[in-house]
């Protein structure tokens, strides 16, 4: 699937059907036929019959090596390895199956890897809710689970998204 999030494509590949299932459910409508310039690629063990990537030599309590422009961070726990590398515009988040995809993943799926690709195009994830109409619109934005959804959608019953990924400037 090809998503636009602001003026920005990014393409989400993935080893599983189930697996591109779960993460993309929440981005229908940002579909695109555009060319991305970015890819996320998902694999997962129990497609592919190989084990998610090793750890290197250097590896320390927490295996995490960042640079400038990329994120090498294994979460032992999950048995997961996220990398991403801004500068040529690709990710790779290495996880065990459908199952070891963690609950708060689900809804808003692949921020800290579309943060990372896209924050040198000064775009930045929001957490939000918005609710308009013809007339305007309402945006409530802070931290996850302050209650931004619940006063939208009894403000303007029948016409509330909620849910959404928001990028903005």
């Amino acid at each position: 699937q090809t998503i636009r999030l602001g003026r920005h494509v990014v393409a989400i590949r993935s080893t599983a059907d189930s697996v591109h299932s779960i993460i993309t459910r929440t981005m229908g409508h940002l579909a695109t036929a555009d060319a991305a310039e970015v890819t996320i690629s998902i694999c997962d063990s129990a497609t592919t019959q190989h084990a998610s990537p090793t750890e290197p030599a250097w590896a320390v309590d927490t295996w995490r090596h960042e640079s400038a422009s990329t994120v090498l961070y294994q979460d032992r726990d999950r048995d997961s390895v996220a990398y991403s590398d801004a500068e040529r515009g690709v990710a790779l988040w290495w996880i065990r199956d459908e199952a070891s995809i963690p609950a708060w993943e689900r809804p808003a799926p692949l921020r800290a890897l579309i943060a990372r690709l896209l924050g040198p195009h000064a775009v930045t994830p929001l957490h939000a809710g918005l609710a308009g109409d013809d007339w305007g619109s309402l945006l409530l934005a802070g931290r996850g689970g302050l209650g931004q959804t619940t006063p939208l959608v009894a403000c303007v019953p029948g016409r509330v998204h909620a849910g959404a990924p928001r990028f903005g400037r």
